[in-house]
């Protein structure tokens, strides 16, 4: 398939954070032709031109929240393309306010004007279970999909040369915001009491980072806003830590079990006592760590991948499938 892709491609990283690199290397790896721009760098009235001069695109894909704004700036130049037999395909890779859809914290920007969006989008893929329905209703459509994050192969890997010598790392943001007020305050204690990396550290080697480590902390929306419905969100997290073979404890989330199986592949916790329990308990326990983290790299190379990703999104806009095809 032609596939003109409209993301933050010029980012080249191995940080957390959407993995341009690693989806556009993975679309190329399933025989995909792949033409990618930077929507938050590049001039879009070049793009929108070199767009309609193209014959045959099959997929018009677009990620990050300016692609809604793309499509209302350019709304005659989609809906020529989709006559002409090209699908437009959105991926939301984090949990987003929807206009119309009321929620008691804002945590993000809602996206504007959906339903009249929604009449030029296809297919769109939630990291996300619990929003499914909200996206079905403000976008007038069926087309919503679970795809949640994943890892790569050529960016996510133990990196066997070094040496696990700190306790803990947390890769991500260490303020307090609306969303992550609980986060935060964990992440503080884990500090004053171990042997803990994150923060400010340079994360462009995100596999170094958490091959330091005996423990990678997880977390995202703990004691999540129940009017956002965060059932089986989590941030690419959990799949890249586990991508690098980290022993990961992660927080609990709604639905994490059809994921990850509990101290096999991950070690997760529901309350801040047994937080610290098992923390101290596996700080302890080499052998136990290592059969995790050797279990969890082996699983998420084999069914969280971005090519995994990229695959399950083709079987559904092909009919292959409806379904995600990661669950254990």
């Amino acid at each position: 398939m032609k596939i003109y892709a409209l993301g933050e491609y010029s980012k080249i990283t191995t940080e957390l954070g959407w993995h341009w690199q690693g989806t556009y290397q993975a679309l190329k790896n399933l025989g995909h032709e792949v033409i990618t721009h930077d929507i938050r760098l590049e001039d879009w009235e070049m793009i929108s031109e070199e767009l309609g001069s193209l014959d045959d695109v099959d997929i018009l894909f677009f990620g990050l929240k300016e692609g809604t704004k793309f499509i209302l700036t350019y709304p005659n130049l989609i809906d020529e393309l989709r006559y002409n037999g090209t699908r437009v395909v959105y991926w939301f890779a984090d949990l987003r306010g929807l206009e119309g859809e009321i929620t008691t914290i804002p945590i993000k920007h809602p996206v504007t004007s959906p339903i009249y969006v929604g009449k030029f989008i296809d297919y769109i893929f939630l990291s996300n279970v619990g929003q499914i329905p909200a996206y079905k209703r403000a976008y007038g459509t069926d087309k919503v999909y679970y795809l949640p994050a994943g890892c790569s192969d050529q960016y996510h890997y133990r990196n066997n040369s070094i040496e696990a010598v700190h306790d803990i790392a947390f890769a991500g943001d260490m303020k307090r915001t609306v969303f992550h007020g609980d986060r935060y305050l964990l992440l503080n204690k884990l500090q004053n009491k171990y042997d803990f990396i994150g923060g400010a550290w340079d994360r462009s080697d995100i596999s170094t980072f958490y091959s330091m480590a005996k423990l990678a902390f997880v977390a995202d929306a703990i004691n999540a806003i129940p009017d956002m419905s965060p059932k089986l969100y989590s941030s690419d997290r959990l799949f890249i830590a586990g991508g690098c073979g980290a022993c990961e404890i992660i927080h609990k989330f709604d639905g994490l079990e059809l994921l990850v199986e509990n101290h096999k592949h991950v070690v997760w916790w529901e309350t801040e006592e047994e937080l610290f329990n098992l923390i101290d308990f596996y700080l302890k326990n080499d052998i136990e760590r290592e059969k995790i983290r050797s279990n969890a790299y082996e699983l998420m190379h084999k069914k969280h991948t971005h090519e995994c990703r990229m695959q399950n999104m083709m079987n559904i806009i092909t009919g292959k499938t409806e379904e995600f095809e990661g669950w254990l």
